[in-house]
């Protein structure tokens, strides 16, 4: 298999197959980490550690700083975003939970803290962790609001938002 193929997993537990094949080299083009993997190496290791196997330290020892684990969660956050995303588009929520907000946690990068000051429309939402962070552990998340929840947690977020 090369790394040109298509590489079907299951990273949602329901039986609908993703190609990690495209997302993996999207990582590896990005990675900051020097390394020496394929492609097909890091599905393949993503595969593994989301079956609950050990990686061996050698194998870890391939990207610098042993940061093997920020690519496979980048890998699998990438292939799991999408439908968490169009879970916040889809209308019926729109309408009961119209604010959605990026939530950022200690560690985070500027564009995310950036984000993170007003509520974003449809349009602004895209994968976790975002394209340019490679934070060690990114546990940004998107949250929904209810208007009476946006006006009582959240009114700074509503000013700079223009609601």
């Amino acid at each position: 298999m090369s790394d040109s193929a298509t590489y079907l997993v299951d990273v949602h537990g329901d039986g609908e197959l993703v190609d990690l094949m495209p997302l993996a080299r999207e990582v590896l083009e990005a990675c900051p980490f020097k390394n020496d993997l394929t492609a097909l190496e890091l599905v393949q290791l993503v595969e593994k550690h989301g079956n609950g196997k050990y990686i061996p330290v050698d194998i870890q020892d391939r990207v610098s700083g042993r940061r093997l684990d920020v690519l496979i969660r980048r890998v699998i956050s990438w292939a799991r975003g999408p439908r968490r995303i169009e879970q916040l588009r889809d209308p019926d929520v729109r309408m009961l939970m119209p604010y959605v907000a990026l939530e950022i946690d200690r560690e985070f990068c500027p564009r995310a803290k950036k984000m993170s000051q007003r509520f974003l429309n449809s349009e602004e939402l895209e994968p976790l962790p975002l394209r340019g962070c490679w934070r060690a552990s990114c546990w940004c998340n998107y949250r929904a609001y209810t208007p009476e929840q946006a006006a009582r947690d959240c009114p700074d977020r509503l000013k700079r938002s223009g609601q």
